[in-house]
C-alpha cells in the first residue's frame, strides 16, 4: 500500500504505512530479517527525499547502509544501492563533492559484486559523468559518457536507446568544448539508433535531430541547414506529441531564433554588396 501511495505523490499516508510497517517488522519476524527492515527503512529515506526534507532522508539512508553492512558485509548489491541514495541526497542539494565520494564507492561495489560489463555498474558511471558535467568539468564528464558508451555497446543490442542516450551524452560534452566534427558525429549516430529502436516519427528521433541541428547553429554559415534540422525535428513532433508538449515550445523557438538570424546575415550581406 505504501509503495502504491508513493508512486501517487502521496508522501504523508505512504510514510504512514511504511513507518507503520517498520515497526511490526523491528517488533516481530523482521529482526530475523534484517534485510526486510532495512528495505522498509530505505523506502522512508525514498519519501523524505520526495518531500525534500534531506537531513531526514539521510538519517535513514545511512541507518539502512548500517543494517546491510552488519549483514552482509561491506560489499553488496544492496550496499551499493545504499550508498547510491545516500550520494543521490547529496546531488540534489548541489553538493557534488560528497556526491562523488558516495558514486565512486558505489561503483566500486558494483564491479566488485557485477563486474565492470553491467548495466547497474554502467548506470553508476553514467551518473558519475552527470556530477562532472554539472560541476562544469567536461572532459572529466566526458570520459565517464564515453566509458558508457564503450560497455553499453558490448551488453545491449546494436539499436537500444539507452546507447543513443550515451551518444547523445558524449556529443554534449564535445560540443560545449568546441568540437563540432566529433559531436555532430554522436548526434547523427544517435539519429540513427533512435530510429531503429522507436520507429522515424517518434520524439526521442525529434530531440536527437535537434542537437544536429545544434550544432550547425553552432558552426559558422550553417543557420540554414540548422533550420532544416529545426523544421525537421517540428514535423516529427506534431505527428508524435499534443501541441502543448513543452519539446514543442522548445522547437518553435529555435526557428524563430534561426530565422532572426538568417534575415540578420542576408541584411549584412546586402548592406556589404551596396
Amino acid at each position: 500500500m505504501g509503495d502504491v501511495l508513493f508512486k501517487q505523490g502521496k508522501y504523508k499516508p505512504a510514510l504512514e504505512q511504511f513507518t507503520e510497517a517498520l515497526e511490526c517488522e523491528t517488533a516481530g519476524e523482521g529482526i530475523d530479517h534484517p534485510e526486510i527492515i532495512a528495505s522498509t527503512t530505505l523506502k522512508i529515506g525514498d519519501v523524505y527525499k520526495a518531500q525534500k526534507k534531506f537531513k531526514e532522508a539521510m538519517v535513514e539512508y545511512e541507518k539502512a547502509n548500517e543494517i546491510l553492512k552488519k549483514r552482509g558485509g561491506d560489499v553488496s548489491a544492496e550496499v551499493a544501492d545504499a550508498n547510491q541514495r545516500i550520494a543521490a541526497v547529496y546531488k540534489v542539494q548541489k553538493k557534488y563533492r560528497d556526491a562523488l565520494v558516495g558514486y565512486e564507492l558505489s561503483l566500486d561495489i558494483r564491479r566488485k559484486v557485477f563486474g565492470e560489463e553491467h548495466i547497474d555498474t554502467v548506470e553508476t558511471v553514467e551518473i558519475i559523468g552527470d556530477v562532472y558535467e554539472r560541476q562544469g568539468k567536461y572532459p572529466e564528464a566526458l570520459t565517464q559518457y564515453q566509458q558508457v558508451v564503450e560497455i553499453r555497446r558490448k551488453i545491449l543490442e546494436q539499436y537500444d536507446p539507452l546507447i543513443a542516450v550515451g551518444l547523445q551524452n558524449v556529443g554534449r560534452m564535445l560540443e560545449v568544448q568546441k568540437q563540432y566534427d566529433d559531436a555532430m558525429k554522436c548526434f547523427l549516430e544517435a539519429v540513427k539508433v533512435s530510429q531503429w529502436a522507436f520507429g522515424a516519427d517518434h520524439e526521442n528521433v525529434a530531440v536527437a535531430i535537434q542537437l544536429v541541428g545544434g550544432v550547425h547553429e553552432k558552426r559558422p554559415g550553417e543557420i540554414s541547414k540548422a533550420l532544416l534540422q529545426f523544421k525537421r525535428a517540428l514535423k516529427i513532433l506534431k505527428r508524435s506529441v499534443p501541441k502543448d508538449h513543452p519539446e514543442m515550445a522548445v522547437v518553435n523557438k529555435r526557428i524563430t531564433d534561426c530565422t532572426k538570424s538568417l534575415k540578420q546575415a542576408i541584411m549584412k550581406n546586402i548592406q556589404k554588396a551596396k
